[in-house]
């Protein structure tokens, strides 16, 4: 899909990151690749990277969440857990297909000084079903 994307003008950031200036502020974007399926090590370079700004991550998955708060980012934005998909009541996910930082699994949360939000998206992965897990498509808005 990345090359059809890119022919239609849009940036993919596959372990990389790049600068949303407007007037004197600059926000720090780095996109890495899905660390469940395809980690390396250049998702950590891209994670070290150098910069004084307000950094944001989107990842995949959750899971590097320790690594982007050791690095300071700000806020971490990420997905792949579909809610848990198929969850008890009340939201409890049977199976989150996470290794680490399962508690993240979605919503806002926080980690350190970093806040995080896990989209429980709107589609399903392997079964076409969800279970008291809600579809959601979310908009979020950055304040100073």
């Amino acid at each position: 899909m990345v090359s059809h994307l890119e022919n239609m003008g849009i940036k993919i950031l596959t372990n990389e990151t790049t600068y949303i200036c407007r007037k004197n502020d600059k926000i720090a974007v780095t996109g890495l690749d899905d660390s469940h399926y395809y980690y390396t090590d250049q998702a950590l370079c891209a994670l070290e990277e150098e910069c004084d700004n307000f950094k944001i991550v989107l990842v995949h998955s959750p899971e590097l969440y320790d690594m982007a708060a050791n690095n300071d980012y700000n806020l971490y934005l990420c997905g792949h857990t579909h809610g848990g998909q198929i969850s008890l009541p009340g939201g409890i996910p049977l199976i989150t297909h996470l290794y680490v930082g399962k508690k993240f699994h979605s919503g806002l949360w926080s980690y350190s000084n970093m806040k995080g939000y896990t989209n429980q998206g709107c589609g399903a992965v392997c079964i076409p079903i969800r279970f008291n897990t809600k579809s959601e498509i979310a908009l979020i808005t950055l304040k100073k």
